[in-house]
């Protein structure tokens, strides 16, 4: 007969507190940094167009509709839609 494994603090792992929180743990660092990456990302799109060089638009009109569209197009990624 064979014996579960037993978690490095001496308990089966399904029993130990210890190993649940390290689980939940490592579930909320990855969120975090997946957040982390998301942030950053919206900040270089938004530095883009914050940076942007109008002088190379004929027409003032056609930049504001470029801003717009890059910032709706970030915020519709944000929300995860298509």
């Amino acid at each position: 007969m064979t014996y579960p494994k037993r978690c490095p603090h001496g308990h089966f792992p399904m029993d130990c507190e210890l190993c649940q929180q390290a689980a939940e743990i490592a579930t909320l660092t990855a969120e975090v940094d997946g957040l982390r990456k998301d942030a950053e990302r919206w900040r270089l799109e938004l530095s883009f167009i914050a940076l942007a060089d109008t002088r190379l638009w004929d027409d003032a009109h056609d930049f504001k509709a470029w801003a717009q569209n890059r910032a709706r197009d970030a915020l519709s990624t944000a929300r995860g839609e298509p």
